[in-house]
């Protein structure tokens, strides 16, 4: 068994995502099954206690696994918590890249991924505070990620805004600032509900603004 003083070298986070990606691919999904109960067992963890009070061991004894399990799968708690984020990451922000290309009308495109991105952080307690901390973070490695969420989900909102306000029929003189507005509504609201203050549903949030946009495209297609 290794010691929890972990005397491996860490990879970069800038490193994800690894090559063992690859090499899962080719794993029986037995492997799979219960590479993915482990990262989903180590993202309440991180969660709950955080980057730095969460041990291997902990992770194992939650997933009821042995120490070398888990180091069979991962190279150390470093490695644990990038693949546990990556997938989370990956995860909705393919979805939200799935639904937007299922509509050809650019409005409904921008209306999926606002749903499913919103719902996402919404949800996921991990993913909700990653997002809505993100500059107030003490942990290097959890503001990195941080940022990278933050950054894709900008790329892919904006692209979905640039669909309705600028190469469709609405026209927009900033739609940069349009999606900073929507941003920093779905952050003000969990934040509200993180504290346990939210005066509305994360639902009835994204329904009003995604009615006050729908309002502005037809508004500017006439």
């Amino acid at each position: 068994m290794r010691p929890q003083s972990e005397k491996k070298p860490e990879r970069g986070v800038e490193k994800l995502p690894s090559d063992s990606a690859g090499e899962m691919g080719k794993a029986q999904p037995r492997t799979i099954a219960k590479r993915r109960y482990i990262i989903e067992v180590a993202a309440e963890l991180f969660t709950e206690r955080g980057f730095e009070k969460t041990s291997i061991k902990a992770v194992a004894e939650a997933a009821q696994v042995s120490t070398s399990t888990i180091y069979s799968y991962f190279e150390n708690k470093s490695d644990l918590f990038d693949q546990t984020m990556y997938t989370i990451i990956d995860e909705v922000l393919q979805k939200a890249q799935e639904e937007a290309a299922r509509h050809s009308d650019p409005f409904e495109s921008v209306a999926a991924v606002m749903r499913l991105v919103n719902g996402s952080l919404s949800s996921n307690l991990l993913l909700r505070r990653i997002y809505t901390f993100q500059r107030h973070s003490t942990g290097h490695r959890i503001r990195v990620y941080a940022d990278q969420f933050a950054d894709r989900m900008d790329d892919l909102c904006r692209e979905a805004l640039v669909g309705v306000f600028v190469d469709g029929p609405s026209q927009c003189d900033d739609p940069v600032a349009l999606n900073a507005v929507m941003r920093f509504a779905i952050q003000g609201w969990l934040m509200s509900a993180s504290f346990g203050k939210p005066t509305v549903s994360e639902e009835r949030l994204t329904e009003a603004f995604l009615s006050l946009l729908q309002a502005a495209a037809q508004g500017k297609a006439s």
